[in-house]
């Protein structure tokens, strides 16, 4: 049976830990958008070498001598282009996978330190206080906004593990992927009051 000695301290231990999650979730909110603003470019020119490579697979010109063999050159550059988007989207979307991996790993710290909690016990971690909710509570908020990433990350793999590229709603779903509006996100009541929250737990009480 725990005492209260060591109750007081697998809470502080907890409060730490929070403390640290708390903070990373602004920072990983800025990373994605930041990572997501760099995606922009490479995404538009993808789609638009996409275009490129149908219009050209498509034409037929029989007037034109030697016209086989400069599709099939324009097909190849145009490939090779398309090649490169891919590789640097890729190199992007790694970028996103690893903020997901490490804010996943932060919450999993999180919950196994809770793991011999007093889960009845009267104290300002599990039941709260003025400006902090209850312990319950904060971990539930923090899997969703970890879960809302998990789930962009999941549709975003799907579509550049099998880019099917001679396909105009591929260009239309990769788009869609990667024009992920993180707006809603920050303006949605629970998630914003959880951000909010965490410049209480972490210390910072300027609260924007």
């Amino acid at each position: 049976m725990e005492t209260s000695m060591d109750m007081a301290q697998i809470e502080s231990d907890i409060q730490k830990k929070l403390v640290g999650f708390c903070k990373l979730l602004p920072l990983h909110l800025n990373c994605w958008k930041a990572t997501l603003a760099e995606l922009q470019d490479p995404v538009r020119v993808l789609i638009n070498f996409c275009e490129q490579l149908r219009f050209v697979e498509e034409a037929s010109i029989d007037y034109i001598d030697n016209f086989i063999s400069m599709q099939k050159a324009l097909q190849l550059k145009i490939l090779g282009c398309i090649e490169e988007e891919l590789l640097t989207i890729k190199t992007h979307f790694e970028k996103l996978t690893r903020f997901n991996s490490d804010l996943k790993n932060r919450l999993a710290v999180l919950e196994r330190a809770t793991v011999d909690l007093d889960w009845d016990a009267d104290s300002s971690v599990v039941k709260g206080s003025p400006t902090q909710p209850r312990l319950d509570y904060l971990l539930q908020m923090g899997y969703e906004f970890w879960l809302f990433f998990s789930e962009a990350s999941k549709n975003m793999s799907s579509i550049l593990k099998a880019p099917d590229i001679r396909d105009g709603k591929f260009s239309e779903r990769l788009k869609q992927a990667f024009s992920l509006d993180l707006q809603p996100l920050e303006e949605n009541n629970r998630i914003y009051l959880l951000l909010a929250l965490t410049q209480y737990v972490s210390g910072d009480k300027n609260v924007a």
